[in-house]
């Protein structure tokens, strides 16, 4: 019975039904988690394992991957850059604070190699947990290698709803804070029309407006992604594909090849974004209630014990830098996400607290980029040195 229009049509059903409760609990109940909490009980009763080939979905959400870094790049400005910096450093401390109670806490309480196999997902997630179950393997602790994947696969029963709470707060506190003071969005308005006013005319905006279609964007889009997997295979895998797709999208938009937020213009988001929200639940695929319950304990264990030491030591770090306690501890909670699940979490919560398409633009501006950078930095960056150092440790 399953085949593509199936496949996808069960899909596109599990998905409607996660968006409907996010929508009906205020985002209380993020989207993301709904869908994981279904995927898992379909992949335990009727859904095939591989579904998602089945649809078709998982061709399209390499694609999708491919735009959305390009997309989330084109958001950056350099003056961004540099002014956020102060988003790396408490992100290195969310990580510090993770291996700090980790390795301590959790020794006492699970033992040491439990402590080790676990700190090193718990900082950024896949490529960790892959760098750990290998370095178990070889070590002939195949059991401390599956607790390492159990941690990445369980990361976001935590990470989705504790960042979706802080998410949104911030949002209502932005909001809250615009509606008082309207001015701060002409301000930050004003600030982008002085940058426009003082700089060259983009090279996109020297392309006549005919052209300028859905198609247009979707094959720039394309051929910037073509380009940065040509560097990507120049590099020789030296640096991660997701941060070389980011500086593309960054350079194609300092240069002018494409506007700021390019997806939205091609009017494709919709299909792209499922396909790719999709795609994350594979991993789920090869799981079993009895391996998911014989290791509950210990995962949340540690889970709770890692969020503890993110809160503990972003929070106070990010309020020096004049972030709140809600944007500070989001992005520390990057370290269980990292992109794209960040990036949906985001616009769920401002689609939620926002009224205006103005607010919108506000909320995300001031979230967005500090959730990408956190999570490239985590995930991306550190984690796996973070693996490499401890996988000695076994």
């Amino acid at each position: 019975m399953w085949d593509l229009s199936t496949g996808f049509a069960v899909i596109a059903v599990i998905m409607l039904v996660g968006e409907i409760i996010s929508s009906k609990t205020g985002g209380k109940l993020p989207q993301m988690f709904i869908v994981a909490t279904l995927f898992l009980f379909g992949y335990w009763t009727f859904l095939p394992k591989d579904i998602l080939s089945i649809s078709g979905l998982n061709v399209v959400a390499e694609i999708c991957k491919l735009f959305i870094l390009i997309h989330v790049g084109s958001m950056f400005n350099i003056k961004s850059l540099i002014k956020d910096w102060r988003v790396v450093v408490t992100t290195l401390c969310a990580i510090a604070g993770i291996l700090a109670l980790v390795l301590t806490v959790g020794t006492f309480v699970f033992g040491k190699e439990i402590a080790i196999i676990g700190a090193a997902p718990l900082t950024g997630g896949g490529m960790a947990a892959m760098i750990m179950n290998e370095g178990a393997i070889a070590l002939g602790k195949n059991s401390l290698g599956v607790v390492a994947f159990v941690i990445f696969i369980m990361q976001g029963f935590v990470g989705f709803p504790v960042t979706a709470f802080f998410l949104r707060k911030e949002g209502e506190r932005l909001a809250e804070e615009i509606r008082k003071n309207p001015s701060l969005i002409h301000e930050v308005k004003g600030e982008e029309s002085q940058d426009q006013a003082t700089s060259k005319k983009r090279i996109y905006e020297y392309v006549p407006k005919k052209i300028c279609t859905p198609t247009y964007y979707l094959t720039i889009m394309g051929v910037l992604g073509c380009l940065g997997l040509i560097i990507f295979k120049l590099l020789n895998g030296v640096v991660d594909r997701s941060i070389i797709m980011i500086i593309v999208g960054i350079t194609a938009s300092q240069i002018g090849i494409i506007p700021p937020n390019p997806m939205n213009k091609a009017d494709s988001a919709g299909i792209l974004n499922l396909a790719l929200f999709a795609s994350f639940m594979s991993g789920f695929a090869d799981t079993t209630p009895a391996s998911i319950g014989q290791m509950v304990v210990i995962v949340f264990g540690l889970l709770i014990i890692a969020t503890i030491g993110i809160l503990i030591f972003s929070i106070p770090v990010g309020k020096k830098f004049g972030y709140s306690t809600w944007m500070a501890s989001a992005i520390g909670l990057n370290c269980f996400l990292g992109f794209p699940y960040n990036y949906n979490l985001t616009n769920e919560a401002v689609a939620v607290v926002a009224k205006t398409e103005e607010e919108k633009a506000y909320l995300t501006e001031q979230m967005l980029p500090k959730m990408i950078i956190g999570s490239v930095v985590a995930v991306t960056l550190v984690s796996c040195i973070v693996a490499g150092f401890l996988v000695k440790m076994l």
